[in-house]
């Protein structure tokens, strides 16, 4: 809700105010909010907190496209629960885990027999609230519309802590695979059956001999998009052979109306990209606030500006 952060010249902007409304002019700690540490560093926050949550369920989902995806999450969203977690994965991600992951005790909790899987998880905050009925409605209905083929519940916290693993566990076990081409794009919900197929028609065509992999936070259109090397290439090869894939995703995406940066920055690995696809308006106004803030460039240099 506020900041207290300390500038380039040594002051200390103290924006920590804790009320929910507060239009006394520009919100300043915007500015700070992924700024990577270009403009000051942030040393204080004002957080607002939110009851704990007090029921939880979980369930993994086998649906036949990611249309029938976003189908299932218009059902769970209409429930009236609390939809925390929607995680969409292709099957080639969930083979990874079954073949890296049984020897750390992970274990895939549907046979891999269909393309596509969610993770869906829902909370509340008050005990008394049913949500494995809801669930349960919103799956059957579901699987009466052929958007969902096979569930499986967490039936314990250990049981849901497995299938938290599979999700969190995945990024390590597919670098256990080999080298690939990774991106971190977020396009419009409506948008994500329409994003995978494109890039997975793009992909093949310039690189056919190269993996597709996909998984990401389908609830807010964020997905993570690989392009896998074939067995026996090595990750310097890779990258030269598949240099541009990472562009074609981005593109793509922004034509969507989407971000080619969703949820880890720009650092310096995609300052071309803020230059090939942020609008130039918006570059040049965030150019004029670093030489308004930090007019000598002393702040994290070299860093997401183009």
């Amino acid at each position: 809700m506020g900041l207290e952060v300390v500038l380039p010249d040594g002051r200390v902007l103290n924006d920590l105010r804790r009320v929910r409304k507060d239009n006394s002019g520009y919100a300043l700690r915007h500015l700070f909010l992924g700024g990577e540490g270009t403009l000051g560093v942030i040393t204080a926050a004002a957080l607002r907190l939110v009851p704990a949550l007090k029921r939880v369920e979980t369930a993994f989902v086998a649906v036949p496209t990611p249309d029938a995806a976003l189908s299932l999450l218009s059902r769970v969203l209409g429930s009236g629960a609390e939809v925390i977690a929607f995680e969409l994965i292709i099957r080639d991600c969930m083979d990874i885990v079954e073949r890296r992951g049984a020897a750390n005790g992970i274990r895939v909790p549907l046979p891999l027999e269909s393309p596509w899987y969610v993770m869906v998880e829902l909370a509340a905050a008050h005990p008394a609230v049913p949500l494995r009925e809801m669930l349960e409605d919103a799956l059957g209905a579901a699987m009466e519309a052929g958007e969902a083929t096979d569930a499986a519940f967490a039936e314990s916290e250990a049981q849901r802590a497995n299938f938290w693993r599979i999700r969190e566990d995945y990024p390590e076990l597919a670098r256990q695979e080999g080298p690939a081409i990774n991106t971190d794009t977020a396009v419009p919900v409506s948008a994500v059956p329409r994003f995978l197929e494109r890039i997975a028609a793009a992909l093949a065509e310039r690189w056919p001999e190269g993996r597709l992999l996909a998984l990401g936070h389908a609830g807010d259109g964020n997905i993570h998009v690989s392009l896998r090397a074939p067995p026996g290439v090595d990750r310097e090869t890779w990258n030269l052979r598949a240099r541009g894939a990472e562009e074609v995703v981005n593109a793509i995406a922004v034509d969507l109306g989407g971000s080619f940066s969703a949820e880890h920055g720009i650092g310096q690995s995609k300052r071309h990209a803020m230059a090939t696809h942020k609008d130039p308006v918006a570059l040049e106004l965030m150019r004029a606030i670093k030489g308004a803030i930090d007019p000598r460039g002393v702040m994290n240099p070299g860093k997401m500006l183009p």
